[in-house]
């Protein structure tokens, strides 16, 4: 499992899994996070909303229509129907989800301390452009979830991977198989029926 211990293969690199639970709670696009009805809608943007001759001359220079970052709208539903953004919601909800991702982690902490002779470690990664991009109220998402770590009593604590392998040097020897966190957890993303055929092209010696 992801988050049971690192792994360390034979020719000297430390590979620790990312935490599927963590994972799927942030960037599912079904049910995380960044999907609560009251967040700010990515896809709603004046330059496509509003009236063209009052919005032509913030587009772009040949006319299109393009995102100009002024989002008026809130997720709202899953439907066509989009509500104004009101970000007393938003910050409502930003703050009950980073309450419930600080109480998942300390049950998740909880089960595995005991049984496990070594503090697990639960690897959290994300990529960056969901926090402010994607998911407007993200940053502030992390900002009341770091308050929450540091001022709660938790049974946990930030630590980078590196601080946890100096602290914990003993590990598995370990030869993990090829993975992802695409798709299916392999690389069918990059590599598929589309484009493998030049595979064994790429590995031919010259």
């Amino acid at each position: 499992m992801a988050h049971l211990h690192q792994l360390f293969h034979q020719n000297g690199i430390v590979a620790l899994g990312r935490d599927i639970e963590s994972s799927r709670q942030v960037w599912s696009s079904i049910s995380g996070y960044p999907g609560d009805f009251n967040y700010r809608e990515f896809y709603r943007d004046i330059g496509y909303d509003a009236d063209y001759e009052y919005i032509k001359p913030y587009i772009a220079k040949n006319g299109a229509r393009v995102n100009t970052g002024i989002k008026y709208h809130r997720i709202t539903s899953k439907g066509e129907f989009k509500d104004y953004y009101d970000v007393r919601w938003a910050m409502d909800s930003a703050e009950k989800h980073a309450g419930h991702f600080f109480d998942s982690r300390e049950n998740q902490i909880g089960a595995l301390s005991s049984v496990m002779d070594t503090p697990p470690i639960i690897l959290c990664p994300y990529d960056a452009e969901l926090y402010g991009h994607w998911w407007y109220e993200g940053p502030y998402w992390i900002y009341i979830l770091f308050k929450k770590i540091y001022y709660d009593k938790a049974n946990f604590k930030l630590i980078t991977p590196s601080e946890y392998i100096y602290k914990y040097p003993n590990m598995q020897i370990s030869s993990p198989c090829i993975s992802s966190w695409g798709a299916n957890g392999y690389s069918e993303v990059w590599l598929n029926g589309s484009n493998d055929y030049i595979h064994k092209h790429l590995h031919t010696s010259r």
